[in-house]
């Protein structure tokens, strides 16, 4: 979850620094949908109920401060769903422009093959979240006394054990040069889509994140 609240920061942040004075990056959400990961020790998870309303009361808090485009960058895969479902009611009932973007949606299939040895993006903790964090925050990657192959994994699906294990030596194959290439690439792909709905922004980030407004997985 930390680290899909700082990617989808860290981008939004990048952005708003070319978009300066026009847009602003919020606080973002930290707890997102994480239900299908509840089986890693130590997720945290909202219904979607939930978050879609602590979601939509932040917008309202924006809109009251004359804030009336909001872009809401995201950083956790399993927040597009409850969002996407809610996106039109959010507009019909504020009355405002709201935008939804994944970070990852500028990634193509051309680029994924050219950066990532693996093939796999975004992936949990593997190739790319982990090359992410290198460029980003390399305070986050810390492989000292990590001894993987000989933990017993308490995942109890099957196939999320044997991706995560997978995921682990993927990760291995990251680097600064490949993260830096694959955030260049998100601040650019975002500017694009803002630059085409907006006059005015806030951009919203967050979790895992979530992201908002103004804007995060």
């Amino acid at each position: 979850m930390y680290h899909d609240t700082q990617s989808a920061v860290h981008v939004s942040k990048l952005a708003a620094e070319k978009l300066f004075p026009q847009v602003i990056v919020t606080t973002p959400l930290a707890i997102g949908v994480s239900e299908h990961w509840m089986d890693h020790k130590g997720t945290l998870t909202l219904r979607p109920d939930v978050f879609g309303e602590v979601l939509y009361d932040v917008a309202d808090s924006m809109r009251r401060h004359g804030i009336d485009n909001i872009l809401i960058v995201n950083g956790h895969a399993g927040n597009a769903g409850p969002v996407h479902q809610r996106l039109d009611g959010y507009r019909d009932k504020l009355g405002i422009n709201i935008e939804f973007h994944s970070y990852w949606e500028a990634y193509n299939e051309e680029l994924v093959k050219e950066q990532m040895e693996s093939g796999v993006c975004p992936g949990h903790a593997a190739e790319f979240e982990t090359a992410f964090a290198f460029a980003a925050f390399a305070e986050n990657v810390d492989w000292n006394g990590v001894d993987y192959d000989s933990a017993k994994l308490t995942i109890s699906d099957a196939g999320q054990a044997k991706s995560d294990r997978e995921y682990h030596h993927q990760a291995k194959l990251a680097t600064v040069e490949k993260g830096q290439a694959m955030i260049d690439v998100a601040v650019t792909g975002s500017l694009h889509g803002w630059n085409r709905c907006f006059h005015r922004l806030a951009i919203a980030v967050g979790a895992p994140l979530t992201r908002f407004l103004g804007e995060t997985p």
